[in-house]
């Protein structure tokens, strides 16, 4: 029976290939997908894990010291803390000034992770952004631009720093480096300097790791970061507050002995004064009574001489105490001065600001977060639907096949095999072939997969490494068991369907399938006027049920794949222009610290902008609560932003006791116009608003009320901290960024355009991925339909040789019998489109992204690139396997039956 076995896989190697490329590539592909975004988490937690990334990043507006840094490490369940200094620093470059961040070079936390050349070794030696600079800048200086300010000048100990490495940095794990209030406003890389080459009194913030950790994005660290946050909150409060009271009781024990000294300056001016004023009297008296003498200054001789000596000394003398005691009073003046800048400075210095910054603060590792999202969202169904398909055609093709093989397995029954022996044989051959398959297509796909979209990502990301190869046992003894356990079952159930019949009626062929009318010839207009041969075709097509079930199945499942692949593509691909053309329209977003200035405003009045209030709030419906961005806009805000609905009808902003949602918030609340939602602030005041609204925003969820709203049910109108801006066109708007950046309470800038480039980038990672789905779903889609096509060539072998016998012509047989295929797949494709349209938007519900909301759609195109993708596989099945018809012998066939 064994070498039965291998005869039949050597007489029909097409068959037995065909089902183990359709496992291979389910299985790779579901495996391949699932252990992607594994994969590349465990990929980038070695990276971070290994450079010491920070758990979370301590700040405070005061700056921090060494006994904070001492402080924290010592709290319990923290492995090491570490003080650093940053500063956004210009640099020369062959292109003028650039703006790069500094960074003091740290030992046990955020370590840069060497890329080329070596560490820096002395003071004035730095390493490099890899992203921004290559092998041929080692060696050479990096010069500290002049435009720089005093501080920031003061704070480097040297003009020019020797480029000694290059180094990525767990900090900035993504291509963005930010953006900055000097130069260009982009930051164009950054360089780490030795703490020796700096001159600091505090560090600008500090890092800290903790003993434990857990998995990236999962909810083992939220809740190690919910733990530890309130712990490291309070300790950094006392802390900074402890700062604060030493800096103002230092400062104040400067300003009183400042006081004392100008105090005793003062009273010795004063002495110095009345000194200086009795001895011009003297010299007065004594230059009357010289005057007096001079008549007689020839008889007095050298008496009278030395008496306009001395007087002439004194005058020196007098004029000497003149200039040091306008000397003093200059000192003086300075003194008041400075005490009056102290007090200046002692009057606003304010209690600190701290923040408390976890991982997700950080925006390459946010943006991460999303990008392995999106991986998630794709292989949580995708692959499934892909799997299931190919499990349907891998029971087809053996249940086929045995039902072909029914004269040998009678011939085996003759010749006194036992049913057990007949049926380990066919056994032995389903598990042969689909054990090749799972393990040949696991292994391949959770290496090629991964490794295909980590090189996209790459492109983004600065982890210089290979992604991380990873098998899935448990996924791996999942698939091979559901797919032995669909062959086994469908072998088994066809054995023993066909080991029932007497060995005599097995030998004999099967009767075909009775001939019916079928729906078409009771349409006598259509019937009438079809070639006969037609006709016999479409009769064909309705005689053999199950083939024709198969047939439907397999390529609606692979029509539906199609669709689904396009409609991601469909979905992802305008969102960003729609966003920033048609809704965000406003340039850049100001932020401020409090309410801006008069002086602010004024800065402001060079470009069209509009005030209005953002936070965040919690808005809860039924039993659901989401968190989102709340905007309370002062004006019109027609030039800035456009609410349209999803059939492009303009919304209206809100009234009074009204609010506006995005729809992505409304989906997410089950909210509908008409209803009614909570707002609730951060300092826990409520206003229950009746949604009058939805419109389409894609970037980010909103909420949007009116002043009267606030003013009417929480008593008073929330502060309006930012301004939306437009810039005259052909601006460039991140010099504009830079100059909004140093006005007076503006602590954030945001230009759209980084937005935009942002989420692009993102969206460009989806194209890849759904270009590798398209190009699996494709190949399926050309297996199956060359194995269920050859499957059909097989069982009708004795029909085709009779029309050679009949005198049909090459091209007449292969058109008669590919046309039924044809058939058989527009059918199958027009199937497809309703499973196809579920799929896709279940898809699409999967890949759940806080910060983005898609436009669900496929569109019209797509519809016609799947059918014609359909098209095409079957129309080149046909090519193929035309060269198999034409090798059919007439003789031998006909004596089949024989």
């Amino acid at each position: 029976m064994r070498r039965l076995l291998f005869r039949e896989i050597r007489r029909n190697p097409g068959r037995f290939f065909a089902i183990m490329a359709i496992i291979a590539l389910g299985v790779g592909f579901f495996a391949g997908l699932k252990v992607t975004e594994t994969a590349m988490l465990k990929t980038g937690q070695d990276y971070l894990e290994e450079q010491k990334f920070y758990h979370f990043r301590l700040l405070s507006t005061l700056g921090l010291t060494q006994e904070d840094v001492d402080a924290f490490a010592q709290t319990d369940g923290v492995a090491a803390a570490e003080g650093t200094v940053s500063a956004d620093v210009l640099v020369e470059s062959k292109d003028g000034d650039t703006a790069m961040k500094l960074l003091s070079l740290p030992e046990q936390v955020d370590l840069p992770n060497l890329v080329s050349g070596r560490m820096p070794q002395a003071a004035d030696e730095c390493v490099v952004d890899a992203l921004y600079h290559g092998g041929n800048d080692l060696g050479k200086p990096l010069h500290i631009s002049d435009a720089n300010t005093d501080e920031t000048r003061a704070l480097l100990r040297y003009e020019d720093y020797t480029v000694v490495g290059l180094v990525s940095s767990p900090l900035y794990v993504n291509y963005e480096r930010g953006g900055t209030s000097i130069g260009s406003g982009t930051l164009s890389g950054f360089f780490y300097v030795p703490s020796e080459g700096l001159d600091y009194d505090a560090f600008t913030e500090v890092d800290v790791r903790l003993s434990r950790t857990a998995d990236l994005y999962s909810e083992e660290y939220d809740a190690l970061e919910d733990e530890f946050s309130p712990i490291l909150t309070e300790t950094l409060e006392q802390r900074a507050q402890t700062r604060y009271e030493t800096l103002r009781a230092d400062a104040e024990q400067t300003l009183a002995d400042a006081k004392q000294e100008l105090s005793d300056g003062e009273t010795a001016l004063a002495e110095a004064k009345q000194t200086l004023e009795q001895g011009e009297a003297e010299y007065a008296a004594a230059a009357e009574q010289l005057e007096q003498r001079r008549p007689y200054a020839a008889l007095l001789g050298a008496s009278f001489e030395e008496a306009e000596r001395q007087l002439a000394e004194t005058r020196r003398t007098l004029d000497e105490g003149q200039a040091q005691l306008a000397g003093q009073e200059q000192k003086l003046k300075e003194a008041r001065a400075e005490l009056a800048d102290g007090e200046r400075a002692l009057s606003e210095l304010k209690a600190p600001q701290t923040y408390v910054l976890g991982r997700s603060a950080n925006v390459g590792y946010a943006c991460f977060e999303n990008d392995t999202g999106i991986v998630r969202g794709i292989a949580n169904v995708f692959p499934l639907f892909f799997f299931l398909v190919a499990a349907l055609v891998c029971i087809t093709t053996m249940t086929r096949m045995i039902d072909e093989q029914r004269t040998q397995i009678g011939t085996l029954k003759a010749l006194g095999y036992s049913d057990a022996a007949i049926m380990g044989n066919y056994l032995r051959y389903a598990v042969l072939a689909s054990l090749v398959g799972c393990v040949a297509g696991f292994l391949a796909g959770s290496w090629i997969f991964p490794e295909i979209l980590w090189r996209t990502y790459d492109i983004m990301y600065d982890f210089y490494r290979p992604i991380e190869f990873v098998l899935d046992w448990r996924l791996a003894v999942f698939s091979i068991a559901m797919y032995l356990f669909c062959a086994l079952l469908a072998t088994w159930s066809a054995c023993k369907a066909s080991l029932h019949e007497v060995a005599a009626e097995l030998i004999r062929p099967k009767a075909p399938a009775p001939g019916k009318r079928i729906w078409l010839e009771r349409i006598p207009f259509i019937w009438k006027r079809m070639p006969f041969l037609h006709k016999v075709s479409a009769r064909n097509v309705f005689r053999y049920h199950k083939r024709l079930v198969m047939m439907v199945l397999g390529i609606g499942g692979c029509m539906a794949l199609l669709l689904t692949g396009l409609g991601l593509h469909d979905s992802i691909q305008n969102i960003v222009d729609d966003q920033f053309d048609h809704i965000s329209t406003y340039d850049m977003a100001v932020s401020f610290s409090e309410p801006p200035s008069q002086a602010t405003l004024d800065a402001l009045s060079d470009y069209d902008y509009t005030l209005l209030h953002e936070s965040t709030v919690d808005i809860s419906q039924d039993g659901r609560t989401k968190s989102t961005r709340f905007l309370v806009p002062s004006d019109n805000t027609d030039q800035f932003l456009t609410l349209r609905t999803e059939d492009g009808a303009d919304v209206s902003m809100p009234s009074d006791g009204e609010v506006v949602l995005s729809t992505g918030l409304a989906d997410d609340l089950g909210a509908d116009v008409g209803d009614t939602v909570t707002l609730r602030s951060g300092d826990n005041r409520e206003m229950m608003l009746t949604v009058s609204g939805l419109y389409v925003n894609y970037i980010y969820n909103y909420a949007i009320a009116s002043a009267g709203s606030c003013q009417a049910q929480w008593g008073s109108v929330p502060e309006q901290k930012t301004a939306y801006l437009n810039a005259p066109a052909g601006s460039d708007l991140h010099r504009i960024s830079a100059e909004l950046s140093a006005l007076d309470g503006v602590s954030r800038v945001t230009v759209n355009q980084d937005m935009r480039d942002r989420v692009n980038g993102f969206m460009s990672s989806m194209n890849d991925i759904v270009l590798l789905v398209l190009l699996c779903a494709a190949a399926l889609a050309f297996i199956i339909l060359y194995d269920l096509t050859s499957i059909n060539i097989t069982e009708r072998v004795r029909e085709i040789a009779t029309l050679k016998v009949l005198g049909f012509y090459p091209s007449e047989t292969a058109a008669y019998v590919f046309r039924e295929n044809v058939v058989l797949t527009l059918i199958g494709a027009a199937a497809g489109v309703p499973m196809g349209i579920a799929l896709h938007r279940y898809v699409m519900a999967q890949i759940n992204i806080d910060m983005i909301t898609f436009h669900v759609r496929i569109a019209w195109q797509s519809y016609l690139y799947a059918l014609a993708l359909c098209l095409l596989f079957a129309l080149t099945v046909d090519v193929l396997l035309r060269f198999r018809l034409r090798r059919i012998d007439m003789a031998e066939s006909m004596k089949a039956a024989e």
